[in-house]
């Protein structure tokens, strides 16, 4: 069972894309009810939630988003800022009493497992395995080196930084943000890289590493 902590009220901030923890984000802030919405989150040091939106459908699991840095004003008053995962989140009840989403939520993390050698070396060879298949798809040592340095940079959590950069479709990736335990997201990561590796493998590696998106909310 995932380990739950206490609710909380979150300014929501629906997005066609899902936010890991540790996941850094870059955002253009335009529109008038996200510029406050923003605006109040950076006045009070305090985060907002993203959660993936498509088709005015707003999923219940996301992650808590932190402003980091503000990294540009414009004098039209729109602004960009850089923004970073924290912790995920299951929405209990949504109020849209202001211009902006709110949501009661209650934050979860993995569930617990034993520290224990075998568990650790299980992690450990499912990565091993992941960066395998990896290589398939991309044929370059380099770029798989670069996958494995942000891999273990990722502590105690990879499965959510290579799902974000390996060009999986956004429902693949929320259904791993919604698991709760690693060996799993792993091993659901490697039967699906099994499936693609061959004649469409370069479609899949298109995209990897070509920097980041900036995403205009509007």
């Amino acid at each position: 069972m995932e380990k739950k902590t206490s609710q909380t009220v979150l300014p929501l901030f629906p997005l066609p894309l899902v936010l890991f923890p540790q996941m850094k984000l870059p955002l253009h802030i335009f529109e008038m009810r996200y510029r406050e919405m923003i605006g109040n989150c950076i006045a009070t040091r305090s985060p907002f939630g993203i959660v993936m939106s498509q088709e005015n459908e707003v999923e219940e699991v996301g992650c808590s988003a932190q402003v980091t840095e503000i990294l540009k004003r414009l004098p039209n008053g729109e602004f960009d800022i850089m923004t970073v995962g924290m912790k995920r989140f299951r929405i209990v009840e949504v109020s849209q009493e202001k211009s902006y989403l709110e949501g009661m939520v209650e934050f979860f993390q993995d569930d617990p497992t034993p520290m224990t050698e075998f568990h650790s070396t299980e992690k450990s060879d499912l990565l091993e395995e992941v960066l395998s298949l990896c290589y398939r798809l991309l044929k370059s040592d380099a770029k798989v080196e670069k996958i494995r340095s942000f891999a273990q940079s990722h502590s105690g959590e990879p499965s959510f930084l290579l799902a974000n950069h390996l060009g999986f479709e956004l429902e693949f990736q929320q259904q791993m943000i919604q698991m709760t335990d690693e060996t799993e997201r792993l091993s659901m990561m490697i039967d699906t890289l099994s499936n693609i590796v061959g004649p469409e493998s370069a479609l899949v590696a298109k995209g990897f590493l070509e920097g980041q998106t900036w995403f205009n909310v509007n």
